[in-house]
């Protein structure tokens, strides 16, 4: 029985693809919480030189008050981001919390 993991599902067993044109994580932990060191250089490897990348965080509505659920700060992630050849931005509506990245030309 062969296993493959799920990053050699994406790339193609190690060949990178580029043909993701958005990449979208929703409420993902991981990103807000720790260094996705490995998983930001993934997904730069598997988006299209112009694809955008989604990391929202937050729960209610975007048309709601905002700070009505908890949420983490976008902390260190955009200094990540930077870090992995993204240039990124912050930007919320309600209580939902995004940062939208792209990759750098020149990484």
């Amino acid at each position: 029985m062969n296993s493959t993991s799920c990053s050699d599902s994406i790339t193609g067993g190690g060949r990178a693809t580029g043909g993701f044109d958005k990449v979208v994580a929703v409420n993902v932990n991981l990103f807000w919480t720790k260094r996705p060191t490995a998983e930001l250089a993934l997904i730069r490897q598997v988006l299209v030189p112009d694809g955008t990348l989604y990391l929202f965080y937050g729960y209610g509505q975007p048309a709601g008050p905002a700070g009505v659920g908890p949420k983490p700060a976008p902390g260190h992630l955009i200094d990540y981001l930077a870090t992995a050849g993204f240039d990124g931005a912050t930007v919320g509506s309600g209580d939902i919390r995004c940062v939208v990245a792209r990759p750098r030309r020149n990484p």
